[in-house]
């Protein structure tokens, strides 16, 4: 379950980042760049998820994938996706719907 947050809370972000920050003219090639991007991952994910399964079992494998998981999620709390936006609600600078786009 943790696994799933994770990840289904990183896909949201990482896809309205895209459509925000993108011009329209460029987004299908973004997307297929995340989609192989996303294949990749999965494909890595596995190999190296039935490695762990086999020989330190499930309860390894599972750990290890909620670890990764939420590494990135946090690594995408830091990512600002423009200049000058807060970070954190108490930290210095505007909104990010507040900031122009360009």
């Amino acid at each position: 379950m943790v696994v799933n947050i994770f990840a289904a809370t990183q896909d949201v972000a990482v896809d309205g980042m895209a459509i925000e920050m993108v011009p329209e003219t460029e987004q299908g090639r973004l997307n297929a760049f995340m989609i192989f991007g996303k294949a990749m991952g999965w494909a890595a994910s596995s190999a190296v998820s039935g490695i762990v399964l086999v020989n330190w079992g499930l309860a390894a494998a599972a750990m290890l994938a909620a670890i990764c998981s939420g590494i990135i999620f946090f690594l995408f709390l830091l990512v600002r996706e423009r200049e000058g936006e807060k970070l954190l609600p108490w930290s210095k600078g505007a909104a990010g719907s507040s900031i122009a786009h360009n």
